[in-house]
């Protein structure tokens, strides 16, 4: 029931979020639809609802399809989204001037440093937290130990 509970949590981020690239994308191409994004209902602008609730009915019609449809799609996604990161972070870099600042030039102290570290920390626990609280999910299908420590390396 609590694995439920925040499958149905993600799910609402994760349309959210995809939402949220939607509607700034249609408004790249689009700039005319930016008038649609000027209200607030519940939070989002009307184009935020649209976007929202087609994301939705997106990811409802892959699931009406059962888990082999989820898998399939997975199996398509996962190199388009690996390919489309990879593509920004070179256009980044190559409008950053080729070069990438790995320090401000000035050390912190006090509570703006101690912010900058917990804001890390926090990073790295929700980022292997994920994996780890999933790791029955990664391992079920294992027939034995040794299956899942070279998995795992």
């Amino acid at each position: 029931l609590i694995r439920a509970v925040i499958a149905i949590a993600w799910f609402g981020i994760q349309t959210y979020l995809a939402s949220i690239v939607l509607r700034v994308l249609l408004t790249a191409i689009w700039p005319g639809l930016a008038a649609y994004d000027q209200d607030a209902i519940l939070g989002l602008s009307s184009l935020g609802w649209a976007t929202f609730v087609s994301i939705w009915c997106v990811q409802l019609l892959i699931f009406a399809y059962g888990m082999e449809m989820v898998r399939r799609y997975e199996s398509f996604a996962g190199p388009v989204i690996l390919l489309t990161v990879a593509a920004l972070a070179a256009w980044m870099y190559l409008r950053a001037g080729a070069s990438i600042a790995w320090s401000s030039g000035e050390p912190m102290s006090g509570s703006q440093m101690w912010l900058k570290i917990f804001g890390g920390a926090a990073f790295w626990v929700t980022l292997y937290g994920t994996m780890i609280l999933n790791f029955c999910d990664f391992a079920r299908g294992c027939p034995d130990r040794r299956t899942i420590s070279v998995g795992n390396f």
